[in-house]
């Protein structure tokens, strides 16, 4: 169930587990990644507290201030994707979802931080968990505990088959089945090109350095961040060559509505199916969503 907050008071904290089981594990999560890496981090969580039946919370934090712009914070809601309800109706009671703002609280290790350090990814004891051991993490990842001995792929499987047995909303099932209806059976080959809210924080980065006001340690990161995430179109040529080559069908998606133009001025919009128009959506959130599960 997803209910609106701004802040952790201690009457709702104490409302928040009242019917959970004595000696149940809390699991906290704290992400402000924009949807594709803030989910694939919240079902690796969950699946990391399944495995010692678990409560799940995620507190669900709005876009920041650089993504804000192309994600509409007052619709970037889990619940505007997922059927949280029917989860909790048909898939069990361990997964608490919170909308709004949220700080780790001072009693809960971070399973992030050099206290884990020895167990970390794959080494966790379950016996530390019990008693109702409430914990935190922004970046689950691959951790798993040490008598599970899973492979990366299997830990990966695991979180994916969590990720397709959520129930969509209504609204998410209505445009992905038209959309895929539109898109055909066909095999596809699948470009997703990122620009927005990455740019935008190199570009204040640069006014911030060039004013004295960031360190060249953290200009540094955020040029390193920016070269990994934002390959330039080039990149992705030789790719779209052959798929061209092999008459394959091409689907792209960007983050911004003109992240395609360049493609289709090299090779000819007729090459291409342009998500940002067969995907029809209501919210910023859903759009990204339907994109990829398209892709995935």
């Amino acid at each position: 169930m997803g209910t609106e907050m701004t802040s952790i008071s201690p009457e709702l904290e104490a409302t928040w587990f009242g019917s959970r089981k004595t000696g149940q594990p809390t699991f906290y999560f704290l992400n402000p990644s924009r949807l594709v890496g803030r989910l694939v981090h919240f079902f690796h969580g969950l699946r990391f507290s399944k495995q010692v039946n678990g409560t799940f919370v995620a507190i669900w934090v709005r876009p920041n201030v650089h993504s804000a712009p192309f994600d509409d914070p007052p619709s970037y809601l889990l619940h505007n994707i997922f059927d949280l309800d029917k989860y909790r109706d048909e898939m069990g009671d361990d997964l608490v979802v919170y909308n709004g703002s949220g700080f780790p609280k001072e009693r809960w290790p971070n399973l992030d931080g050099p206290e884990f350090a020895h167990m970390r990814p794959n080494n966790f004891d379950k016996s530390y968990f019990s008693g109702g051991m409430e914990t935190y993490s922004v970046r689950y990842g691959s951790y798993q505990f040490s008598d599970e001995n899973k492979s990366s792929g299997q830990l990966r499987s695991e979180a994916n088959a969590l990720f397709r047995a959520m129930p969509q909303t209504a609204a998410v099932q209505e445009a992905l089945n038209d959309a895929m209806g539109r898109l055909g059976t066909e095999s596809f080959t699948a470009i997703h090109v990122r620009r927005s809210d990455v740019g935008v924080v190199l570009q204040r980065a640069l006014e911030s350095f060039s004013q004295g006001k960031m360190t060249p340690e953290n200009f540094r990161f955020v040029v390193n961040n920016f070269v990994v995430r934002v390959a330039p179109p080039e990149a992705y040529f030789p790719e779209i060559a052959a798929a061209i080559a092999s008459k394959r069908k091409i689907v792209f998606t960007g983050d911004v509505p003109d992240a395609i133009v360049p493609f289709e001025k090299h090779f000819g919009p007729e090459h291409f199916v342009d998500l940002a128009t067969l995907v029809k959506a209501d919210y910023p959130i859903q759009k990204a969503f339907c994109d990829f599960w398209i892709l995935t």
